[in-house]
C-alpha cells in the first residue's frame, strides 16, 4: 500500500510493506482511515510501487499494480526542463518553469494541472505537462499489460487517468476504470479481482463431437463437473444429444451468461469403440497418429472423431463496471484422439509325410474371402499392393506367423494357400486349421458360456472379436508313391535257368536328386550312394521297389556275353519291354531308362539262350568214317536231348 498527497508514503505493518489474508483487515482499517490531503504526486507514488515490486524477484510472481487518483498530477519529484527566448530572441534552457508559489521541500509543480508552453532545443513549440509527463513515463516503465496495470480514476477531476493507462499499457484503447460512485468502485474492484483470480470467464459453451467412420457409440454420453464450489446444475437440457454420429453439450450453468466456474472442470465422456473398418484399415496398416492417454500422449490407432465437424465453442466475457459483455470467439479443434486397434494372427506349420527327401522350402500366402460385385470370392491379402507371404523352412522349423490379421465385430474368413511345388503332382495338400484358446465367434467378449471354438471348416478359419484373436493352421504334404517292378525270365533250349543275373539300377525324384533311400529291408536292393544300387535276379524272380511320384530311373543288366559274337552257342538275347501304365523304352543291350513315372511301371527282361546241332551226313570218300562219327554224332544228340530233358525234369 502506497499512500500519496504531495509526498508518497509506504504504509507497512511490522516494517513489512505485504499484506496477506493474516492481516488483511490491518490494511482495510488502514484505508478507511486514510483522508485526503497535500496535492497530488502521481510520479512519487507510482516510483515507490515500482521500487516495491523490483524488491519482489521471487520466481514465477505475478504482479500487478492498481492505482487510483481523485485528480490529475499537481506535484513531482523530478525536474522539469524545457526552452525559452529571452528578450534579445535568444533560446534558453528552463528548469522547472511550472514551478509557482511557495512550493513544499522536494517537489516541484504549480499544485495544480498546470501547462507551461514553451520550445523544444530546436526552437519549436512545445507544451509541457511535466508533473503528468514524469509520472507516465514511471508508469511506463512497468512494462505491464491492462490486464496488470489497472488505472481507476475515482473523482472526475482525474481525467488524465484514461490517458495514463493507455501509455503505460501500451494499448491505444485501454482506459480506466470508473470508480467515480460507490457502485461504480465496487465494480471496478469486482473487475479487477476477477482479472486477476483468472484472466477470463467463459461462457455459451458448447461441446461438439463427431464420431469418424471408424467408431460407435457404445453407451449414452455422460455429462459432469468436479473441482468448482457447486454442483452442475440438475436440467433436462443439460445433457448430451446424440444425433447421427454427432455428440453434443450446450453446457448450462446458474449466474450471468451461463459463465463457468472458475477453478471447475467440465468433462464430456463418450464411450466408443472400432467398428470392422478400423480393424480392417488397422490390417492394411492405414494408421492414423494422435492422442492415446488422458495423459496426451501422442501414438499410432484409428481416428475416433472426425476433427473437420469436431469442436469447442465460446464466448469470453470482459466485465466492465459489473456488467459482462459475451465476445464470441472462433471454434476450437480440439486434440484428435486415436483408439488402439487390436489385431490377431494366424501361425503356420507345415507337415510332411514324405517317403523320400522334401524340398528345401514352401511358400504360403494368406487370403479372405471378401465381397464384390460378383458376390464373395477369396482374394489375396496385401500390404501396399503386395502379397503376404511367409517362407517356411528348416531354418525356422516349417513354422510361421501371419501378424496385424483383422478380427473385429464382424470377422473375415481366412485361409492359408501353398503355393505349387516344382511337381505338383507328386504331392497331396491338404489344410487344417483351429483357434487359440483366447479366440471365439462372438464379438461380445463377456458373453458367458463362449470361450473356444476349435476344429473349425477344413478350408478356412474364421477370426471374429474385439479383442486379440490367435489361430493355427497345418499344412500337411503328403507325397505321391508309385511302384517300380523289374522282373525276369529266362528263355531258350540252353538258357540256365538256376543262373542268378545281376542288375544296377539308378533313380532319381522329380527334382533330378539322387535317391538314396530305396534300399528297404526285403527288397533285394543294396547300395544306394547317389542313387546306384545293385540287385540280383533269377529266372521268374522280381523286385518292387516304392518310388516317389515323378522319380526317373535307369535299370541295366550286367553284360551277360562278354563280348561274344550273337553266332556264339553261349551267347544269349536280352529283351525289355515297359509296360505302358509308365513311360520308358526298349533295349537291345539291357537297359531301360524312363523320364518321370507318372504310373506303376514293370520292367520285363527275358534272356534267352538257343542252341541248333549240325546232323547232316557226307556220304563221299570218307563215307565210312563218317557213318561211324555220324552214329556217334546222333548218339551224342540223343545224349545231350535226353540231359536237357533231365534238367527240365523230364
Amino acid at each position: 500500500m502506497v499512500t500519496f498527497g504531495t509526498y508518497a508514503s509506504d504504509y507497512t505493518s511490522n516494517n513489512n510493506p505485504w499484506f496477506d489474508k493474516n492481516n488483511a483487515q490491518t490494511l482495510k482499517n488502514y484505508v478507511n482511515s486514510i483522508k485526503a490531503t497535500g496535492g497530488t504526486n502521481w510520479e512519487a507514488a507510482l516510483k515507490s510501487a515500482r521500487d516495491l515490486l523490483d524488491g519482489d524477484t521471487g520466481d514465477g510472481v505475478q504482479k500487478y499494480v492498481v492505482f487510483l487518483s481523485d485528480g490529475n498530477p499537481t506535484y513531482r519529484v523530478s525536474n522539469g526542463v524545457g526552452y525559452d527566448y529571452d528578450r534579445r530572441g535568444r533560446l534558453y534552457q528552463v528548469t522547472n518553469p511550472d514551478d509557482k508559489g511557495d512550493l513544499p521541500d522536494g517537489v516541484h509543480g504549480a499544485g495544480d494541472d498546470y501547462r507551461w508552453d514553451g520550445y523544444d532545443k530546436n526552437g519549436n513549440k512545445k507544451p509541457y505537462t511535466w508533473s503528468y509527463d514524469f509520472a507516465a513515463d514511471v508508469a511506463n516503465s512497468f512494462k505491464m499489460d491492462s490486464k496488470h496495470f489497472f488505472s481507476v480514476k475515482i473523482a472526475t477531476a482525474a481525467g488524465k487517468m484514461d490517458a495514463l493507462e493507455s501509455y503505460a499499457t501500451g494499448e491505444k484503447n485501454a482506459s480506466a476504470l470508473d470508480g467515480t460512485n460507490p457502485t461504480n468502485l465496487s465494480n471496478a474492484f469486482s473487475d479487477i479481482v476477477t482479472e486477476i483470480t483468472h484472466s477470463q470467464t467463459y461462457a455459451d459453451v458448447t461441446i461438439k463431437d463427431t464420431l469418424s467412420p471408424y467408431a460407435e457409440i457404445v453407451t449414452t454420453p455422460t455429462v459432469s463437473k468436479t473441482g468448482g464450489e457447486k454442483d452442475l446444475p440438475s436440467d433436462k437440457e443439460n445433457v448430451a444429444s446424440v444425433k447421427g454420429s454427432t455428440v453434443t453439450w450446450v453446457i448450462k450453468e446458474n449466474g450471468k451468461n451461463n459463465d463457468l466456474e472458475q477453478g471447475a472442470t467440465y468433462t464430456l465422456s463418450i464411450n466408443v469403440r472400432p467398428n470392422q473398418s478400423a480393424y480392417d484399415d488397422a490390417m492394411a496398416g492405414k494408421y492414423h497418429t494422435g492422442v492415446i492417454d488422458a495423459a496426451g500422449t501422442e501414438g499410432e490407432g484409428i481416428f475416433s472423431n472426425d476433427n473437420a465437424n469436431t469442436s469447442l465453442s465460446y464466448s469470453t466475457v470482459k466485465y466492465t463496471n459489473g456488467v459482462g459483455t459475451p465476445v464470441p470467439q472462433n471454434a476450437l479443434a480440439y486434440e484428435q484422439p486415436v483408439m488402439k486397434i487390436p489385431l490377431s494372427s494366424i501361425t503356420v506349420t507345415k507337415n510332411w509325410e514324405a517317403t523320400t527327401s522334401t524340398p528345401g522350402s514352401v511358400t504360403v500366402k494368406l487370403q479372405w474371402k471378401v465381397k464384390g460385385e460378383q458376390g464373395e470370392k477369396w482374394e489375396d491379402v496385401k500390404d501396399s499392393n503386395v502379397t503376404r507371404t511367409r517362407v517356411l523352412n528348416e531354418g525356422n522349423g516349417w513354422t510361421a506367423t501371419f501378424d496385424k490379421i483383422a478380427a473385429g465385430p464382424d470377422g473375415h474368413e481366412y485361409r492359408v494357400v501353398e503355393e505349387a511345388l516344382s511337381d505338383p503332382d507328386a504331392w497331396t495338400t491338404t489344410y487344417k486349421y483351429d483357434l487359440g484358446n483366447n479366440s471365439y465367434y462372438s464379438y461380445e467378449e463377456n458373453r458367458s458360456g463362449i470361450t473356444e471354438k476349435s476344429d473349425t471348416d477344413e478350408g478356412f478359419v474364421t477370426l471374429a472379436g474385439r479383442q486379440t484373436q490367435t489361430a493355427n493352421a497345418t499344412v500337411t504334404n503328403k507325397q505321391h508313391t508309385l511302384t517300380l517292378t523289374i522282373t525276369k525270365t529266362v528263355g531258350g533250349n540252353f538258357g540256365d535257368r538256376s543262373q542268378s543275373f545281376g542288375f544296377t539300377l539308378n533313380l532319381k525324384d522329380a527334382s533330378e536328386k539322387a535317391i538314396t533311400d530305396a534300399a528297404r529291408t526285403g527288397n533285394g536292393l543294396t547300395g544306394g550312394t547317389d542313387g546306384n544300387y545293385a540287385f540280383e535276379l533269377k529266372n521268374g524272380g522280381s523286385v518292387s521297389i516304392t518310388v516317389p511320384y515323378g522319380t526317373s530311373y535307369t535299370v541295366m543288366e550286367n553284360d551277360l556275353n562278354n563280348g561274344k559274337p550273337s553266332s556264339d552257342p553261349d551267347y544269349y538275347n536280352t529283351t525289355v519291354v515297359v509296360s505302358k501304365e509308365g513311360s520308358g523304352s526298349v533295349s537291345n543291350e539291357g537297359t531301360a531308362s524312363s523320364g518321370k513315372m507318372t504310373a506303376n511301371t514293370t520292367v520285363a527282361y527275358t534272356n534267352s539262350r538257343t542252341v541248333h546241332p549240325d546232323v547232316g551226313v557226307d556220304l563221299g570218300s570218307g563215307a565210312p568214317y563218317a557213318a561211324i562219327f555220324g552214329g556217334a554224332g546222333i548218339a551224342g544228340v540223343i545224349w545231350m536231348v535226353l540231359k536237357r530233358r533231365n534238367s527240365l525234369g523230364i
